[in-house]
């Protein structure tokens, strides 16, 4: 008893240790007469003992219920935590192939090599089904059969393992997932199964549909009070979908208390990948960078403590923001551990490195990095070597509008320094995906669109336009709240007044300035000084240049 008080008040070090003790005081003939305290205490201790990252502890814990266990209700805990414990060591495929077989006796079946074709017919039928299906009624609806709910239970669990093993499972255990919640009623993981369909929407444009189906995951949130599925249903809702949709700020937010609430209530694993997203995000949205850091540091130590596996992406986001913040770093640009930049042939990333998830990522803040600081060809590389793998990442919404936006000011930018004008057809295509992005959410994209359109109209000399469309990147940034890119917009009109009015470049100068002052970025503050000081017509002005 104490050791389950223990784990419902997250102290999940307490409890592995009160549970253990149970256990040293149990024998194998005690199955027989204290059948329900053993069941107990035993898939107990496992799941603490996972939680805190004792895995092989928590095998070793499991072996006497897949031993003694009777039913297969009995030992669904039991084998839920073996599948969360070969994730947690990286046996993604052992943990699939075992979900794959549980699931199979609680009456879901699956092909075993299934395809594209697969998600489309599986989508269809699902897509219809909730179409048909009074989805008020279905918010009172609670799953009554106990297989459907360990059903959708381990469907949950396999999420997260076949991301990183077989993404096609990835869509079709959501959809079968959010079908078995549409025919028998919802449970606490419902609200992540139709999460995870708004996802699936998104990937098909249908923006509508996603808003529908996210709004309900979080009603269902919301009235089950469930804090428990809390991190994993705001990673999927905020890291994935919203950033295309709604407020990236919001995003930032809730994403920040999904990561909260799952070190609170011990779900280390998704509250660990919510601060991932959150720090992610808020270096996007343009946060406090002196402030931020410090989370970012925080993270870094939760997930080192727990041996996350997201340890190493976390220290890469903890090193751009370092790398801003550090007016005395000599390369800014550079993300320590250095991955190459290279294309990446083959389905699978090469030896030695994350996966296309994370390299995704890595290469996508080392664009960022390289553009921000003026490295143009280093960042176009970036851009040649992302095509050879990007198609590979799945789900990748969250960061898709940024990497569209900077590749476009990047081959504008090497463009201009080569006099090639080739690659402005991909400068276009890339405008147009903006365009289409902030048809969906302005808030989020309008002043990207109208920077990169700036930029092009420059390129072909149309510069009464292009000064138009600067004034409205500043201002849509600033109103918006992206001190960081209303910074980059003052920076690229500076440096297009340059030309035309020396009084004008200087004063958008010292506005860039004080916006990257507010972001917290003084190694940016130094880039512009290093930069820009020259190109002021008097030593008078490059004195009044510096801080």
């Amino acid at each position: 008893d104490a050791g389950v008080k223990a784990s419902l008040a997250a102290a999940f070090s307490l409890s592995s240790w009160c549970l253990s003790q149970g256990v040293l005081f149990l024998c194998d003939s005690d199955w027989e007469t204290e059948y329900e305290l053993c069941l107990r205490c035993h898939s107990k201790c496992a799941v603490s003992q996972n939680v805190i990252g004792e895995h092989a502890n928590a095998l070793k814990s499991l072996e006497p219920v897949f031993q003694y266990g009777k039913t297969l209700l009995d030992t669904m805990e039991a084998s839920l935590t073996f599948i969360e414990v070969q994730s947690a060591q990286g046996n993604f495929k052992e943990g699939l192939k075992s979900g794959l077989e549980l699931l199979a006796e609680l009456g879901q079946t699956f092909p075993p090599n299934p395809s594209q074709s697969d998600i489309v017919e599986e989508f269809g039928r699902v897509d219809r089904l909730r179409k048909s299906t009074d989805m008020e009624s279905l918010l009172e609806k609670e799953v009554e059969d106990p297989l459907i709910t360990s059903a959708i239970k381990a469907l949950t669990v396999l999420i997260k393992v076949s991301f990183r093993q077989n993404h096609t499972y990835f869509a079709l255990f959501g959809l079968r997932g959010a079908e078995l919640s549409l025919k028998s009623g919802v449970c606490l993981e419902s609200p992540m199964l139709f999460a995870m369909m708004g996802m699936l929407q998104v990937r098909m444009q249908r923006f509508d549909e996603a808003r529908e189906l996210t709004s309900f995951a979080l009603e269902l949130i919301k009235r089950s009070k469930d804090t428990v599925n809390l991190p994993r249903v705001f990673v999927t809702i905020y890291a994935t979908i919203y950033p295309l949709l709604e407020s990236m700020h919001l995003s930032a937010k809730q994403l920040k208390h999904g990561y909260e609430v799952g070190i609170k209530m011990g779900d280390a694993d998704w509250g660990i990948y919510a601060g991932y997203c959150f720090v992610s995000t808020a270096i996007r949205v343009g946060d406090d960078l002196q402030a931020l850091l410090i989370e970012a540091r925080q993270l870094q130590s939760h997930a080192m403590a727990f041996n996350h596996e997201l340890t190493g992406p976390v220290m890469h986001l903890v090193q751009v923001i370092s790398n801003l913040c550090d007016e005395n770093i000599v390369d800014a640009t550079v993300i320590v551990p250095e991955i190459p930049t290279r294309k990446i042939e083959g389905d699978a990333p090469p030896q030695g490195m994350p996966d296309f998830v994370h390299i995704g990522q890595i290469y996508m803040y080392r664009l960022f990095l390289s553009y921000l600081f003026g490295r143009y060809s280093e960042a176009h590389d970036v851009v040649v070597a992302r095509e050879s793998f990007v198609n590979k990442i799945p789900h990748r919404h969250g960061i898709v509008a940024d990497e569209t936006f900077y590749t476009g000011l990047t081959v504008v930018a090497v463009a201009r320094e080569k006099g090639d004008d080739t690659l402005l057809v991909q400068a276009r295509q890339c405008l147009e995906k903006m365009e289409g992005f902030s048809k969906q959410c302005k808030h989020n994209f309008e002043h990207k669109q109208r920077l990169l359109e700036a930029e092009i109209a420059v390129y072909d000399c149309k510069y009464d336009e292009a000064a138009s469309l600067y004034d409205d990147a500043i201002r849509i940034a600033g109103e918006h709240g992206f001190i960081h890119e209303q910074g980059l917009a003052h920076e690229k009109a500076g440096s297009f007044y340059y030309g035309l009015s020396r009084s004008k470049s200087l004063q958008h100068f010292e506005c860039s300035k004080k916006c990257f002052l507010r972001w917290g970025s003084p190694r940016k503050v130094r880039d512009l000084e290093e930069r820009y000081a020259p190109r002021t017509d008097s030593g008078a002005h490059q004195e009044k240049f510096k801080i």
